[in-house]
């Protein structure tokens, strides 16, 4: 990848209003110096004030099946949905309804003074990338919602061209300037059944081997705008 030029063409955005379950997908979002609007703004904890999650850290604590339910907005509000179940976060019932859900006591809080994010606010993905992957598992089309990444990008090229793209820039015609900061390191969260994509051990196994466990880049805010599904990006 040249340092500059075309870094491809958004082809699809998503937004996860609590952080650790499915989220929305979106075809116009604007962006703060925060992340994406709403993105992660809230989260699932469990008594100890640790973040619910997938997998088990000194900050995250696994609750098993959190990818089974997903979350949306809805106006000013939140509406989790698990199954045939659905409450909204304003209902005064929400804390006991996930706690049933997942089977222990849990609470869902915005966020304070604690980063919900990992990492960096914005996470990207390249479908070259992805047809990357599904060559090294020698299969079909890889499901991109696996990953998690707030934007899917078209862009030219063969492997997992974002990682070139560290250390620059992309520049959206919305004025939005993303300086991409470092590679993704995958956790055992892309291979667990979600409501968009079946289990899959694989998945993580065959980048371990071949790419260090890494897939997408993460990138900070450094002038706002939005992002919006057909829109070009330029490489800086």
């Amino acid at each position: 990848m040249q340092s500059q030029g075309a870094g491809g063409t958004v082809r699809r955005i998503w937004r996860y209003p609590v952080k650790s379950l499915c989220g929305e997908e979106m075809d116009h979002i604007e962006v703060d110096r925060r992340g994406l609007a709403r993105d992660r703004q809230l989260a699932i904890y469990n008594p100890d004030g640790k973040i619910a999650s997938g997998k088990e850290t000194r900050r995250f604590c696994r609750i098993p099946g959190l990818l089974m339910a997903s979350a949306r907005t809805q106006g000013q509000d939140v509406i989790l949905h698990r199954g045939q179940e659905s409450v909204a976060v304003s209902d005064p019932q929400v804390h006991e309804r996930i706690s049933n859900w997942f089977g222990q006591p849990l609470t869902l809080a915005k966020e304070t003074q604690i980063s919900h994010f990992d990492e960096l606010p914005v996470s990207l993905l390249t479908t070259a990338a992805l047809d990357q992957v599904a060559g090294w598992l020698d299969q079909g089309p890889v499901e991109p919602s696996r990953f998690r990444a707030n934007v899917l990008i078209d862009a030219p090229g063969d492997g997992c061209i974002e990682d070139d793209w560290v250390g620059h820039r992309l520049v959206f015609a919305s004025g939005l300037r993303l300086e991409v900061v470092s590679r993704i390191t995958r956790c055992v969260m892309i291979t667990m059944r979600s409501v968009t994509a079946p289990p899959d051990l694989r998945v993580l196994s065959v980048l371990a081997d071949r790419h260090d466990a890494c897939l997408g880049v993460v990138a900070r805010v450094v002038q706002t705008g939005a992002i919006e599904v057909g829109a070009q990006i330029q490489l800086d």
